[in-house]
């Protein structure tokens, strides 16, 4: 079945949030490679040994606005077996403050997947591809892996620290952990509105109007962002 089609029937019928974003649904990811799913484009052997898709489906959630400094407790009331609100309201009251992070510790070098000569191939291709047209754009990626000893929890709360990104999540399955950090958000919907906020083609703020100026300045003269 169409992986999307399916997440649909499971979820049921939508019910609009009140207060909060989000009260109650699914939370995972979609691989790249989840995309073979529904277009159609040559298979590839993945080199992960992880789901094309894995998602949670949850009943209810705590909600935090940094901003305002309020907190609520969220359900849409779909399973009637969920424990009360209060239970969580309870919890929460009882919980321990956090201890400063502990770091992860490398115990062996970073590897990527690409050597040098393989790297310089691909890049090149990728220049032809554009030169003849065939796309505007590509997304060149590598991944790297590295040995290391810590606790991932303790790992993603020193990424936050370190890289406060407005889109992040860690997520812990029975297979692994994701620790994501990101800061742009690739699709949102609301009713029939889809916003993209993509950080290529922008410039941090100045510290002064001049500066501000000089920067957008440089900005509509960029030939690469325009």
């Amino acid at each position: 079945r169409d992986p999307f089609d399916w997440l649909v029937d499971v979820l049921g019928p939508r019910e609009e949030a009140t207060v909060a974003p989000f009260a109650g649904g699914a939370l995972g990811y979609f691989a790249y490679d989840l995309g073979r799913r529904v277009e159609q484009l040559p298979g590839r052997a993945s080199e992960a040994a992880w789901p094309e898709m894995a998602v949670g489906l949850y009943d209810w959630a705590l909600i935090t606005d940094h901003v305002t400094r309020r907190a609520w407790v969220v359900s849409a009331g779909r399973d009637p077996r969920g424990p009360s609100w209060r239970r969580y309201l309870d919890l929460l009251d009882a919980a321990p403050a956090l201890a400063a992070p502990v770091p992860p510790r490398g115990i062996g070098p970073v590897r990527s997947n690409l050597s040098r000569a393989d790297y310089d191939r691909a890049f090149a291709r990728l220049q032809r591809y554009i030169l003849d047209g065939d796309c505007y754009q590509a997304n060149f990626a590598q991944k790297f892996t590295a040995r290391v000893r810590g606790d991932p929890w303790q790992a993603y709360r020193v990424l936050r620290a370190v890289s406060p990104a407005p889109f992040a999540a860690y997520l812990d399955y029975p297979f692994g952990q994701v620790l994501s950090a990101s800061p742009e958000s690739f699709l949102d919907l609301e009713g029939r509105v889809v916003t993209t906020q993509p950080i290529k083609g922008t410039r941090p703020r100045g510290d002064s109007l001049g500066a501000d100026e000089a920067l957008a300045t440089e900005l509509r003269l960029s030939a690469k962002d325009r």
